[in-house]
This record gives structure tokens, C-alpha cells and sequence, in this order.
């Protein structure tokens, strides 16, 4: 297990910045994702840590020491990447083996080594195969199993899991949760996949054009974002634009649910965000402190789930997503087009966003 610190970490390549001021803390056996869409600067950030990109300013350090002029591998990492770069003519056993035969270690340590790994990873009674006998999922656990028998402090993955089906993929992702943290390994992931990031993570760093916008725990970037684009690629499709008046704000025509911390002077405006699943309907349009009517525009049916598309009295829209219980599953929708019904929420379901 190691610490890894991050200050001010930043990459420019000519006029083009890929990382800026990149600081944050990994404590030791956390599992860290770098989440965001291709090129807001995951993976660069990701190959300064690893020691394969310099960076232009900045410092990295593990276990409190400055790594920054290190090389790869003099940090003691261990790397899967998307190409996992198997070795054709060796089997299994010899690609596993083959970090610590760089290393020079003592044949009898490479066999125990080795051995264990491939319990761990579940691929034993493969030993003896090569890369073009395995099945894609087989290939991605050898790869993991290299990395993981150097006993790196830390382990890095960069979208491993990319060129996988899904369900493949899903399976994966529960073996790499299960195995980082048997071993209590610490490791920084990158990926563009928010329920990927979600459920393999400690922390989450959703970065945005070189920046990191938001790091907090999967609950917290999900349920709480504090950017529109933090929300957005989060999945929130509801955005309203909101006004203060006298600690209220007023939204959609009526006046949001408290407690809300008026942010501003009065008359100034909010973008708020909430979650489509977190909108309650009740048929009627019944205007109540803390409900807003609303007019149905689409009712959606998508299985498990009904959304629906409301207009609001001050022309915004909003969407209200409900799960599909036994019944109502195959029974007729609660809602169609044109009908009438009051919107309510929790008042911890909305946030405020920072501009």
C-alpha cells in the first residue's frame, strides 16, 4: 500500500495545456478513479503519476517522497493498460513471470509468486496456456496478475476493461473491486463509465478539461454535484433556472422546499439541478408551498422505469423518472400527454450549482 499526493500537477504540450493544477491525496489501499470524457485529461494525468510523462510543473510523491524525477520503474508501479501487451509466445505462467525475472529474482520466489497470483486471479488451471488460448476476460486477469506479482505499491489502470463486452465487463469490474481490496492495494483507475467509477471506487475525481471539478466519494459526486458539468455527466437532466426572493427560490413558476441557503442578494439568479428519479408525481395540478404544477408533455415507458416530460407554468421542463412496480409494469401508465399533475421533491434532492 503506498500514499500518493499530487500538488499543483500540470502538463503543457506547446500551447496546449492538458493538465492544470492538478492537486489531490490518495490515502493508502483507496481505490481513486479519474472520471471524465476522452481528452479532459485523465490519462495524462494518470502517466505522470506512473512516471511515463513528465510534467511541466508540479510535484508527485508516494509515501511522503518526491517521485517526480523518477522514472517508471524505480516507483514501484504496476500497470494495466487498455492493449494489454501480452506476450504472444509465452504462456501464462511466463508472462506473469516476467517482471520478476527483470528484476532478477530468485527462481524458487518467481514460482511462489507466480502460483499465488494466478489462485488469486482465478487462471491456475490455465498455467500452461498462451494469450490466443484464452478468452478475452482470461487475457485481461493475466495482465492483472502481472502487475499485481512485482507487489507494486501502487497499481495503475488505465480503461482496462475498454475492449470488453459488457457483461464481461461488469464481470470484471467485481473481480478488480474484490481483488484490491483483499490485498489492500492502492489504485488509481481511469475510465469515461460513471456506474464503472461508481461502484469500483473510494474517491472519485470528475475531471473537466484538464481541471479536476469535483473529487469526493461515488455518493457525493452522484447525489450531490457541484458543477453543471459535474451534474451533467453524472446523468442529472433536470437544470432549472432559479431566482432569490427574501430566502426563498422561486423556480418553476412557485417556490422551491427548504432549507435552501440563499446564496446572493435578492433578484439574483441560480442554475439548480435534481435528479429525475428523486421527482414525485401526483395527478391534479394542486399548487402547494413546496409543489409545482406542471403539464405532462411524453410519457416514456423503458421497462423497469417510466419518465416523464413535464412543462412547468414558467415554460421550463422537467423530468420525472419512476420505477415500473409488478403491476404497473404491464398495467397502463400512470400518466399521458397533456395531463395535469403536481411536482414535489425532497428538499435535499436540489443543489445548488456554482457557476
Amino acid at each position: 500500500m503506498a500514499h500518493v499526493q499530487l500538488s499543483d500537477l500540470s502538463k503543457r504540450y506547446g500551447v496546449f495545456q492538458a493538465v492544470e493544477t492538478v492537486s489531490m491525496e490518495v490515502q493508502s489501499g483507496e481505490f481513486l478513479t479519474l472520471l471524465g470524457p476522452s481528452g479532459c485529461g485523465k490519462t495524462t494525468t494518470l502517466r505522470m503519476v506512473a512516471g511515463l510523462v513528465p510534467p511541466t510543473t508540479g510535484t508527485v510523491r508516494i509515501d511522503g517522497r518526491d517521485v517526480t524525477a523518477l522514472s517508471a520503474a524505480q516507483r514501484g508501479i504496476g500497470m494495466v493498460f487498455q492493449s494489454l501487451a501480452l506476450f504472444p509466445h509465452m504462456t501464462v505462467t511466463e508472462n506473469v513471470a516476467f517482471g520478476l525475472k527483470m528484476r532478477r529474482v530468485a527462481p524458487a520466489e518467481i514460482a511462489r509468486r507466480v502460483r499465488s497470483l494466478l489462485e488469486i486471479v482465478r487462471l491456475a488451471h490455465l498455467a500452461d496456456r498462451y494469450p490466443n488460448q484464452l478468452s478475452g476476460g482470461q487475457q485481461q486477469r493475466v495482465a492483472l496478475a502481472r502487475a499485481l506479482v512485482i507487489e507494486p505499491s501502487i497499481l495503475i489502470l488505465d480503461e482496462p476493461f475498454g475492449a470488453l463486452d459488457r457483461k464481461l465487463r461488469e464481470a470484471m469490474q467485481v473481480e478488480l473491486r474484490q481483488i484490491t481490496r483483499d490485498l489492500h492495494i492502492t489504485a488509481l483507475f481511469v475510465t469515461h463509465d460513471q456506474e464503472e467509477a461508481l461502484m469500483l471506487s473510494d474517491l472519485v475525481a470528475v475531471m473537466n478539461q484538464g481541471r479536476v471539478e469535483q473529487l469526493g466519494t461515488p455518493q457525493e459526486v452522484f447525489r450531490a454535484p457541484r458543477t453543471r458539468f459535474v451534474a451533467d455527466f453524472m446523468g442529472v437532466t433536470n437544470f432549472l433556472k432559479g431566482r432569490w426572493s427574501g430566502g426563498v427560490l422561486l423556480a418553476g413558476g412557485g417556490a422551491l422546499p427548504g432549507p435552501l441557503q440563499q446564496v446572493g442578494a435578492d433578484g439574483s439568479t441560480v442554475e439548480l439541478a435534481i435528479r429525475p428519479e428523486e421527482v414525485l408525481l401526483q395527478p391534479g395540478a394542486e399548487a402547494t408551498t413546496g409543489a409545482l404544477t406542471a403539464a405532462v408533455l411524453q410519457a416514456v415507458y423503458h421497462g423497469t422505469s417510466t419518465s416523464y416530460t413535464l412543462r412547468l407554468p414558467d415554460g421550463q421542463t422537467l423530468m420525472s423518472r419512476e420505477p415500473n412496480d409488478g403491476a404497473s409494469g404491464y398495467a397502463p401508465l400512470r400518466f399521458s400527454a397533456g395531463d395535469a399533475v403536481t411536482a414535489r421533491w425532497r428538499p435535499e434532492a436540489v443543489h445548488l450549482l456554482q457557476s
